[in-house]
């Protein structure tokens, strides 16, 4: 209450103000959020390039299976990097006998009426990997972005070629004398004198 002829006062405000202590509080916690984001956005952006390098990778290794079904002698050395979009590759290729083991309850001649000769079928793995100059490694790694592809295929299964693997293979030399020793070799035989 307020006396007669005392003089009149403002009201007293009751609002608050920002302290400095909130102010530093404020100004980590924006620094905080900023880094967060700032690492998420640069880990998805390495995320990225690494996949692109697996994908680069993936279709080198299909590339050089279809070309060494077509023709073995048209691939390039592995001793040299393949270069692909904006990298540089290695790679390695295995070629090894498969041991076809039947299941005692199923047709025996199952082969003869399909044609495919298990003694012929062939297991063929692609290693291709991100190479040193793009900062891979000399030496297979599965640390560094790479592909594994492995196929079975039928060297002498002509019916399950495409036309234009058929055609190389038959219409060069080269191809002939690799189809004579493949047979020589199923034969038993050497493949070392074939025409």
């Amino acid at each position: 209450m307020r006396r007669a002829g005392s003089p009149a006062r403002p009201p007293i405000r009751t609002e608050r103000g920002i302290t400095l202590l909130e102010v530093v509080f404020a100004v980590v916690l924006l620094m905080m959020t900023t880094a967060t984001l700032v690492s998420s956005n640069s880990y998805i952006l390495k995320s990225q390039g690494r996949e692109a390098q697996r994908l680069g990778a993936a279709e080198l290794a299909n590339r050089l299976m279809l070309q060494y079904i077509d023709d073995k002698n048209a691939l390039p050395s592995d001793a040299l990097p393949i270069e692909y979009s904006r990298w540089r590759y290695r790679w390695k290729m295995d070629e090894r006998r498969v041991t076809v083991v039947f299941d005692p309850a199923a047709e025996q001649d199952e082969d003869r009426a399909t044609g495919i000769g298990p003694e012929r079928v062939r297991l063929v793995v692609v290693r291709v990997w991100l190479g040193e100059e793009s900062g891979g490694a000399a030496l297979f790694n599965e640390q560094v972005p790479s592909v594994v592809l492995t196929r079975m295929y039928d060297p002498l299964g002509f019916e399950y070629h495409s036309p234009d693997t058929n055609a190389n293979q038959l219409s060069t030399d080269e191809g002939l004398r690799e189809i004579m020793n493949e047979i020589i070799e199923l034969q038993g035989g050497t493949s070392g004198g074939a025409p």
